[in-house]
């Protein structure tokens, strides 16, 4: 079994949906990234120059007490795969994007194909507050279930061993 020691959330432009998966597993899951010393962060796919949060993000994150707003979006580079790093997309097509244009792409994952589930994770860019806070409460979601199956897999390397 494979032990990952990073985890990175890979969106379109690293503005809204790979942050709030960062800050939503980093409060969740808190104690488990801590005891198997995993470092969680997020990248984009087409990010030209670093950018700040999306403001409806950040008043979704804000108002569940999660501090985004000084992230700044970065691209992925190739410097970020390996095979001790576990990538988790946002959608299917992104999925596609890092294996057809990363020659060290491995361990890519669409977060949902991740945790048995069909379909992408939508993006709410451009829609309503509610729609923001929608996409949020699908993530938690989705974390709780990554988080879970990352656990399974670290007991059964454990007992593997």
């Amino acid at each position: 079994m494979i032990k990952y020691n990073t985890i990175i959330f890979v969106s379109n432009s690293d503005t809204c949906r790979g942050q709030f998966a960062v800050a939503v597993m980093k409060a969740i899951g808190e104690n488990f990234l801590k005891a198997k010393d995993i470092k969680v962060k997020s990248r984009g796919v087409v990010v030209l120059f670093p950018e700040p949060m999306n403001p409806k993000a950040v008043a979704i994150a804000t108002s569940k007490n999660l501090h985004i707003e000084d992230h700044m979006s970065r691209k992925i580079e190739e410097s970020d795969f390996g095979m001790d790093v576990l990538i988790l997309t946002m959608s299917e097509s992104i999925k596609k994007k890092l294996y057809d244009d990363y020659k060290e792409a491995v361990n890519v994952f669409n977060i949902k194909e991740f945790v048995g589930e069909d379909g992408d994770l939508d993006t709410a860019y451009g829609g309503e507050l509610s729609e923001y806070g929608e996409l949020f409460r699908d993530i938690e979601r989705l974390i709780n279930k990554v988080l879970d199956k990352l656990d399974e897999q670290a007991e059964s390397a454990d007992t593997d061993n």
